[in-house]
């Protein structure tokens, strides 16, 4: 029973690893159920389209971070690069509030 704790364990940390670390990648399974969960609790308070939506936009954002910071790391990985990771994290972060208040306030 502790062999397949630690199996389980170690599987889970091997995923949740990159979302930790702001790394969103398309086969990662708890990126996915967590965007699965927020859109189940979504439900409770919007329509189903508004929600669905919203945590299309979400993964969309999130993804497309993760393969700019990719082609950054590999386009500008000269000593003076034009556009910093945490720079394009920052930006990812203000869209996503963004959007998340265009939700909230504006789309009744």
């Amino acid at each position: 029973m502790e062999l397949i704790y630690k199996v389980f364990a170690r599987i889970f940390l091997d995923y949740l690893s990159p979302l930790l670390k702001f790394e969103f990648h398309f086969l990662n399974p708890l990126f996915w159920i967590f965007l699965l969960l927020l859109l189940l609790a979504l439900f409770q308070q919007w329509t189903v389209r508004k929600s669905f939506c919203f945590c299309s936009l979400l993964a969309v954002v999130l993804l497309f971070t993760t393969k700019i910071e990719g082609y950054s790391v590999t386009l500008l990985s000269s000593s003076n690069p034009l556009i910093d990771i945490t720079t394009i994290k920052l930006i990812s972060l203000i869209v996503v509030t963004i959007l998340s208040l265009i939700f909230i306030f504006l789309m009744r």
